[in-house]
């Protein structure tokens, strides 16, 4: 019987999205911000399409609760 491996899951901060969001509004490359913060590519792509479909990004000064709140709403 084959053994079952545990799903890779790795939670991550409202500060590590902020930070993609706030590197791609300055105009970094996805690859570039991935490759710096040690992420993959198709994370911080991810975080882009959420941020497009929420809307206007907050400013950068918003407290993490009004970002948490802003990505909710690109869920749904």
């Amino acid at each position: 019987m084959p053994r079952e491996l545990p799903v890779a899951y790795r939670e991550v901060d409202v500060l590590w999205v902020k930070e993609v969001l706030r590197r791609w509004q300055r105009g970094e490359k996805k690859k570039a911000i991935a490759r710096e913060l040690g992420m993959w590519p198709k994370t911080v792509r991810r975080y882009v399409v959420w941020a497009a479909a929420a809307g206007p990004m907050p400013p950068a000064d918003a407290p993490a609760d009004v970002i948490e709140a802003w990505l909710g709403a690109a869920e749904q």
